[in-house]
């Protein structure tokens, strides 16, 4: 083959390149530690030159000469185990029909206009008198008035209005829809107190009535001449200043010579004038507690009296007790139910039974549960001494004016606190129970008011409107809860605490017809409520007349003879006691009463009047009870001075 001189010395000269490239190439490649990997067959790979101290396992980068970190320690093998296989059976597949679609029909559309809600109209009062009432009552008399009230006022003195009612005037409309144009004013009456009836009640023809007239030693003709022997019931004209007696009582018991069961008997105690004059009445600390009704104008300042209305001509009418020319002996009975004059007598003889249907809140730390009446209560747990008796008093009062503060601001929350404070330190004390009870009602609790006010009157009656509205800052907020309870009742048809509440408040504000109805639903609603049955009673028996009335006075039965009487006599009542009532030859009687393993005992004289109804005397007590046999060994015994409906106890003789 024949070359070319060109051809020739380029080969040489091509060789010679490449081997001095691989030359000085392959030895850098060595000195930077890089390893070659591939697919050349397995050929044998040159090792770098090995370096001195800690750089001899570091590796560099081929591209760059930098230094790799390697981690020392290599990563931690795998688990040899694998997870568990998954479950055989997967879940259930989803249904294969979904759920229904919406229903095919809506509901009806709403109403193109909400239900109206009406609200009871409101008038307003009309145009304000021109003239105010003549000498308005001082606020606050230095001279407070005393036990009995004046017959007439002083010269110079006008009754606002002219028509009779007290300075507070009440509402002249019923409540309901409409408010009252008139509201009585705040002034509290002065010395100089109004001697009509208060309220919205007038009664022209009940018995002519001057108590300040009264001669305690005349007046009452219940003469007791054919029975009683010896003439030992020496108590049937009380004494007109009451004063409390140390025989009946210790002063370790029943406070010393503070309050209205002191000992001292040169004190006078401030007594309501109805419970002084009455026929009927039980004057012992065990049937009335440390601080009976009767007694609230003693103990507090800022009362001003109690429900004191009275009997239409109609109730007088029904009774052959009664004689139209005997007015002397009518008005010695007070108006009101049986309990107002015997206090817990009438429970502990077992003339009476009481359960309260409106369960209340109890008072804290005290023995108060609202489980029987206040009274009963109080007179299981006497105050003690006197020191204690005038620190609980001081205490209690302090408590009671943060209360009435309170109150009168509108904080009821605060007054409820404080009014339970005052009753921690005189529990007994049935006023503030009823002011306890009046602070729940302002706070709209109903149920609460009505449990309390139902214990409050089964121990008196309730306060007067001249009481009432001194609580307040203005009658018209007194008005405004009293709509809310009205709204309230009318709401809640079945609540017979609502109706008992609302009769209550018509009572307070002398609305004696409004006052019936409530009254009569709420006995209808409740069957176990006695007390709103009696209240229906009494209000029945005291709406006003005019003195028109064409009931027929009933015949007088034959008297009952003096010797048919004696004997023993039993009235069993089944669940709610047994009664057994002896009366001997002698004049003397016994009473005794067992219920549920607990007695009670009454002893004393009896005797017949000259109208021939039965009177029984003991030690500070009194009843005179109207007896009729129509059965021989049977004898109907009802104490007379009760609402009509008192159905009295059935005896048979033993």
């Amino acid at each position: 083959m024949n070359l070319q001189p060109d051809t020739t010395m380029k080969l040489p000269t091509i060789f010679l390149t490449v081997l001095l490239g691989f030359f000085f190439i392959a030895p850098d490649a060595d000195a930077r530690g890089e390893r070659r990997d591939g697919g050349d067959g397995g050929r044998s790979k040159a090792s770098a030159p090995k370096r001195s101290g800690g750089d001899r396992s570091a590796k560099r980068s081929p591209m760059t000469g930098s230094k790799i970190e390697r981690p020392k320690a290599k990563p931690q093998p795998r688990p040899v185990s694998r997870p568990e296989s998954r479950p055989a059976a997967r879940p259930e597949a989803r249904p294969a029909q979904r759920p229904e679609g919406r229903p095919a029909a809506r509901p009806e559309a709403r109403p193109a206009q909400r239900p109206s809600v009406q609200k009871p109209s409101i008038q307003k009062p009309g145009a304000r008198p021109e003239t105010l009432p003549g000498n308005l009552p001082d606020r606050r008399p230095e001279i407070k008035p005393g036990g009995n009230r004046p017959g007439s006022l002083p010269e110079g003195v006008t009754r606002p209005g002219g028509d009779g009612k007290p300075g507070f005037n009440r509402p002249e409309t019923l409540p309901g829809n409409i408010r009252p144009d008139k509201r009585p004013s705040l002034d509290r009456p002065g010395t100089n107190r109004p001697s009509t009836l208060p309220g919205m009640v007038s009664y022209p023809n009940r018995p002519n009535i001057d108590r300040d007239k009264v001669n305690i030693g005349d007046r009452n003709r219940v003469n007791i001449d054919n029975v009683n022997i010896g003439r030992r019931n020496v108590g049937l004209n009380r004494p007109s200043t009451l004063p409390a007696r140390t025989r009946d009582w210790d002063n370790n018991r029943w406070g010393g010579n503070r309050g209205v069961w002191g000992n001292n008997n040169n004190v006078n105690i401030n007594i309501d004038n109805n419970f002084r004059y009455n026929n009927n009445f039980s004057y012992r600390p065990n049937y009335w507690g440390a601080r009976p009704w009767w007694g609230a104008g003693h103990c507090h300042s800022w009362h001003h009296g109690h429900w004191g209305y009275g009997w239409n001509s109609s109730y007088y009418r029904r009774h052959w007790w009664y004689d139209d020319d005997d007015n002397d002996f009518a008005r010695g009975f007070m108006w009101g139910i049986g309990v107002w004059s015997l206090g817990n007598l009438i429970y502990d003889m077992g003339y009476q039974s009481y359960r309260n249907p409106y369960p209340a809140p109890p008072v804290q730390n005290t023995y108060i549960t609202y489980a029987q009446p206040v009274s009963v209560a109080a007179a299981a747990n006497p105050p003690g001494d006197e020191q204690a008796v005038q620190l609980a008093e001081t205490k209690s009062n302090e408590a009671l004016e943060r209360s009435r503060a309170a109150f009168r601001k509108g904080d009821y929350s605060a007054a409820s606190k404080a009014v339970d404070e005052a009753l921690g330190h005189t529990p007994g004390d049935v006023t503030l129970h009823e002011y306890r009870a009046l602070v729940f009602f302002a706070l709209g609790k109903y149920a609460d008011a009505a449990g309390v006010l139902n214990t409050v009157l089964a121990s008196g009656p309730g306060w007067s409107w001249d009481t009432m509205v001194g609580f307040y800052d203005g009658s018209g907020t007194y008005s405004d809860q009293l709509r809310k309870l009205e709204t309230y009742a009318k709401g809640a048809p079945e609540k017979a605490d609502a109706r008992f509440l609302l009769g209550y408040h018509y009572m307070v504000c002398g609305h004696m017809e409004k006052a019936n109805a409530e009254f009569a639903k709420a006995a209808e609603l409740q069957p176990a409520d006695s007390i709103s049955r009696q209240l229906r009673d009494l209000t029945a028996a005291s709406i006003p007349d005019g003195g028109e009335s064409d009931a027929t006075p009933p015949a007088r039965p034959d008297p009952v003879p003096a010797d048919k009487l004696t004997g023993t006599w039993i009235s069993d009542r089944g669940a709610d006691g047994k009664v057994t009532f002896t009366m001997t030859e002698a004049g003397d009687y016994t009473w005794a009463f067992m219920n549920a393993g607990q007695s009670s005992e009454l002893k004393g004289t009896y005797g017949l009047n000259d109208k021939g109804l039965l009177v029984l005397t003991s030690d500070d007590t009194q009843m005179v009870s109207a007896v009729e046999m129509k059965k021989p060994g049977t004898m109907h015994f009802v104490l007379i001075g009760a609402p009509d409906g008192d159905p009295g106890l059935e005896f048979i003789k033993n």
